[in-house]
């Protein structure tokens, strides 16, 4: 489908989608001494329905097309192109932990893309295969200690607040909870819920910030930290935001400087975590130009840490995905983050 922009007031005439509507109206339904039926919420919900299908009409939208039509031959350009501060808004381990690999338990910073991890899946233990890798800082983990079923305390792990850990009640981000609740943990083939012993903060105080990684796995996004069932995934549909900085070094084919932007939202307007969209703009900016390097760095802030969880107001996420001559060269790596004027490190 063409990648053309579409406003929200085209999805309220053209694309009302009234299953979708239905649901958000019964959203409405369940929150306590509100009246769904009440003046200023009576459209609502078809309101709500197109927000959605704009905020996510990066579905319809094809990368390769918009990136296609707008390359240029220019054989004599080979140095570096950075388009930065590209805003946008789109509804993540500790290198030293232990994960649940096949063949044994490994360091998340060993973990490589291929590499097959231990989960869950309906109950039973499973393996799923991780498709891409990215890594970040951290001022702050959360510790977590079970308890074994014959009262001892378990390994501990260390997670960041924000990563999602199964409890009873459901998906429950590691910064929400308590000594005394229940996490699953299927350190065999049997899975049960056991409880915690203890949880603890550790921040990054006199110390460089903490060192985390993020996998995306396929064909189950779930994965078993040290025994315990976890998931990174797109949650709370609540939206994160910030600029996004693309670099390339053309091989003498260039793309019209417009379509950069326009593909970083193609990427935004889905469901997405941060690492993801980082390396999706990077890989399809690689498969289409085959350029000799490709860089994508992005600043955002997340919703789901400030407004709700740990309730952080002024942390901000920075994820990069680097190819080519930007990934192997240092030179070439600390001329661009002196461009961004962002520390290489």
């Amino acid at each position: 489908m063409n990648p053309e922009y579409t406003e929200v007031g085209d999805f309220l005439e053209d694309k009302e989608d009234s299953a979708l509507a239905h649901f958000f109206a019964g959203i409405l339904s369940q929150i306590p001494n509100e009246d769904p039926q009440r003046n200023g919420l009576l459209k609502t919900p078809k309101r709500a329905a197109s927000a959605m299908q704009f905020m996510t009409q990066g579905y319809e939208q094809d990368p390769v097309q918009l990136l296609t039509e707008a390359i240029f031959e220019e054989k004599e350009f080979r140095d570096m192109v950075i388009v930065k501060d590209i805003e946008f808004y789109s509804l993540c381990l500790p290198s030293r932990q232990l994960v649940d690999a096949v063949g044994g338990q490994k360091h998340a910073s060993d973990i490589q893309i291929g590499t097959e991890l231990y989960t869950l899946h309906r109950g039973q233990r499973a393996t799923t295969r991780v498709v891409s890798r990215l890594s970040r800082k951290a001022e702050e983990l959360v510790e977590l200690t079970p308890h074994h079923s014959d009262g001892t305390p378990g390994a501990t792990i260390r997670l960041t607040p924000e990563h999602p850990v199964m409890t009873p009640e459901g998906w429950r981000e590691a910064g929400e909870l308590r000594s005394g609740g229940h996490v699953e943990y299927a350190p065999s083939q049997e899975n049960s819920f056991v409880e915690l012993a203890e949880v603890r903060r550790r921040t990054a105080v006199d110390r460089e910030p903490f060192t985390v990684y993020s996998f995306q796995c396929e064909p189950y996004p779930t994965f078993c930290v040290d025994g315990i069932l976890t998931h990174n995934c797109e949650h709370h549909l609540l939206p994160f935001y910030g600029h996004c900085h693309v670099a390339y070094i053309p091989t003498g084919r260039i793309i019209g400087l417009s379509k950069i932007p326009r593909l970083v939202e193609v990427y935004a307007r889905r469901l997405q975590v941060q690492e993801r969209l980082t390396r999706q703009i990077g890989q399809i900016m690689n498969e289409v130009l085959q350029p000799r390097g490709v860089a994508v760095v992005m600043e955002a802030r997340h919703l789901c840490m400030m407004i709700r969880g740990v309730e952080k107001q002024h942390s901000k996420t920075v994820t990069s995905a680097l190819f080519g001559e930007f990934h192997e060269d240092r030179a070439t790596r600390a001329e661009l983050m002196n461009l961004l004027r962002i520390r290489s490190t």
